[in-house]
């Protein structure tokens, strides 16, 4: 619990920096100059929130046996919800269609999550089966270097009968 404590601090300055910076950066494509006292409060909400979670669900602390696609799911369907709830919470869209656009980038962030873990997946199988076939390929090159030793046994049973 020490070692999860240690941690989250990081995960909430990460992710409310990430907040911030998309939020910036969507402000100034909208042509808005400034950002409200009461927006950087709920970035820093939401970073809490969700680097709290991330801890809680990538981190070893708490959860030491699970895969990373299950450490995925686990957290990216919170998170999702949490992000609509704070959607309408704060009221970061004006109309039903604003929230079905919210809910589309959800659904775009969950299938980004699903891609990035399926292409990491992929790029480490890769490595681990080239280091598997370079140390398979130097234990075989060990094993025909060794000599070979006869036993008592090769020696004595001659098939070809020209010991008789």
């Amino acid at each position: 619990m020490k070692e999860f404590l240690k941690k989250v601090p990081d995960k909430i300055s990460l992710y409310t920096t990430i907040y911030m910076v998309a939020f910036t950066v969507f402000n100034l494509l909208n042509g808005t100059d400034s950002i409200p006292t009461v927006k950087l409060l709920q970035g820093l909400f939401i970073g809490a929130c969700i680097g709290s979670w991330s801890e809680f669900s990538f981190g070893k602390c708490i959860i030491s046996e699970m895969s990373l696609r299950k450490r995925t799911w686990l957290f990216v369907i919170p998170i999702s919800l949490l992000l609509f709830a704070t959607a309408v919470i704060f009221q970061w869209a004006a109309s039903p269609n604003d929230y079905l656009k919210v809910f589309c980038i959800l659904l775009l962030y969950w299938l980004f999550c699903i891609l990035v873990l399926e292409i990491s997946h992929l790029a480490k199988g890769r490595h681990y089966t080239i280091k598997l076939k370079a140390y398979q390929s130097e234990s075989s090159h060990e094993a025909s270097d060794a000599p070979q030793l006869v036993t008592a046994y090769d020696v004595t049973d001659n098939k070809n009968g020209a010991d008789k």
